[in-house]
């Protein structure tokens, strides 16, 4: 898995499409730092066997922000915070992300009177029903989950495919 199995509380977790997903990235290694190592060790599934890999920084600097970024998270983060940063993982390496997840960044981090756009105002509505997220409510938390577990997917996805299409430029550890 990208980060830790807390990150969802497990009310939610089916709900968020976790429980079927089968993650094809492993980021074990969590106390790396980025910026003094030469690359990111994790393992990737390939040909059905978990291979441990060093991923250059210099060939691919997305892929490892995202990884540094959800190796360090934890269910012990603030929920908000949580999202924002898997929200930023997703960033690096998702070039057509979806609005529904960005629109939610911004009514985490924007106070309601500077949501002005109007796609950004549009989701939220559709989504919960108002432009404020209101964790408290079962409705907003749920979606809101399922919003982090659907993020989840899509950043292991493009890794994997990032990863897959440059293979030659894997570092194999074992």
């Amino acid at each position: 898995m990208l980060c830790g199995p807390d990150i969802i509380p497990i009310k939610f977790y089916k709900y968020s499409g976790l429980h079927d997903y089968h993650f094809t990235i492993r980021n074990e290694f969590p106390y790396q730092d980025i910026y003094s190592l030469p690359g990111w060790i994790c393992l990737v599934l390939r040909n059905e066997r978990w291979v441990e890999i060093l991923l250059p920084f210099e060939k691919f600097p997305h892929e490892t922000e995202a990884l540094s970024i959800l190796a360090k998270m934890d269910g012990e983060c603030e929920r908000e915070g949580r999202y924002i940063r898997i929200h930023s993982a997703y960033e690096c390496v998702v070039s057509e992300r979806e609005m529904e997840f960005s629109s939610i960044r911004h009514a985490l981090v924007h106070p309601v009177t500077v949501l002005t756009r109007k796609n950004v105002r549009d989701s939220l509505q559709q989504r919960f029903g108002a432009l404020k997220i209101n964790l408290r409510n079962y409705h907003h938390q749920k979606e809101f989950y399922r919003c982090i577990g659907q993020m989840l997917i899509a950043t292991d996805q493009e890794i994997q495919r990032r990863i897959s299409f440059n293979w030659k430029n894997v570092v194999r550890k074992k």
